[in-house]
Order: structure tokens, then C-alpha cells, then sequence
């Protein structure tokens, strides 16, 4: 076709915040996690972030920050895994300076009236929500082009990961054409 006459094809149509199914959950009650970083009032809300990485500590404390009350609700029993040290022990100190409840080790079981039922070792309780977003990762955005012999996947659409390793990887993919 016309594409295999180019030389090389860049793919760079980054990623996607990935999406669960979560028995009860609306998709209406679901909240990007890019709402959650804008500079606005969230006016006492009750925001649920399934999600302990850098990407929902960051919103829970940007909403923290502007009038709301963040839960972070993480699988695994640490948060901000992939960041550094350093970086994870300060966001650790700004999660405790603004009381954000940080609920490691724990497992979403279902929604019931905007209230979560949550699973915490061998502890189940419920948690009041107001709105829920989840902040589990990203996913490439497949274009079905990076099968092509002549592509070259650069950044997030090849491997989401964080903005210095994407624009790295490509420019080290990409110098040599």
C-alpha cells in the first residue's frame, strides 16, 4: 500500500489511562485522572483514587491541595513505587501533611450507592465516594501501523512509562534516519 513506500513511519500516539470493570461502578461516577490535576476547586468532594503510583498521589495531593478529600486506595503495600527515593519519601510527607487516608494492600470489591466496599487483608469496609477515578497505569495506543516493516514505536505508544524515558527513548530511535 501507500505507506510501505515511506522509508520510515515514526508511531508516536502515546497512551492511555487504562479502565477496569469494578462490579457496581458507573461509568458516570468514574472521573479522569486529568480532571484531577486541574488548578479548580473540588469544593469538599469525596474523590476516590484507585491507584497508589505517581500518577494518583500526584492528583490526590493536587486535590487535597484545592478543597477536596482524596482516599487512595493501592493494591500493593507501597505507593509511588516507580519513583525515586527521594521523591517517594517527599510525597509520602506531603500525603501525611494534608491527611490524605492511603489504603495499601487493598482490593476494591464492588460499588454500593457511592460507597465502596473495600477488601484490606481480612478487613472489609466501606468507604463514602463522591466520585472515583482510577489511576492504574497506562496503555500504548495501538494504531495497528506499528506491525508495518518500516515503523519505528516511539514513547508511550511503544511502552508507557514516564515523560524522560519516552522522549529519550525516541530520540534515541529516531537520530540515526
Amino acid at each position: 500500500g501507500e505507506l510501505s513506500s515511506y522509508d520510515k513511519i515514526i508511531i508516536a500516539t502515546g497512551a492511555a489511562f487504562k479502565e477496569i470493570s469494578i462490579k457496581g461502578l458507573a461509568k458516570s461516577e468514574i472521573t479522569s485522572p486529568f480532571e484531577l490535576y486541574e488548578n479548580k476547586s473540588f469544593d469538599n468532594e469525596k474523590i476516590v483514587i484507585i491507584g497508589g503510583g505517581l500518577v494518583g498521589v500526584e492528583a490526590a495531593i493536587n486535590v487535597a491541595k484545592h478543597g477536596g478529600n482524596p482516599i487512595i486506595i493501592e493494591k500493593t503495600d507501597s505507593i509511588a513505587r516507580t519513583a525515586y527515593s527521594v521523591n517517594r519519601q517527599h510525597l509520602k510527607i506531603l500525603l501525611s501533611e494534608l491527611s490524605i487516608p492511603v489504603y495499601t494492600g487493598s482490593e476494591v470489591i464492588e460499588v454500593i450507592e457511592k460507597q465502596i466496599i473495600l477488601k484490606q487483608k481480612d478487613k472489609i469496609s466501606n468507604i463514602k465516594f463522591d466520585r472515583i477515578s482510577l489511576c492504574i497505569g497506562m496503555e500504548s495506543n495501538q494504531t495497528g501501523l506499528e506491525e508495518l516493516d518500516n515503523s519505528i514505536v516511539v514513547g508511550d505508544a511503544d511502552s508507557p512509562e514516564n515523560v524522560m524515558k519516552a522522549v529519550w527513548t525516541a530520540y534515541r530511535q529516531c537520530r540515526l534516519i
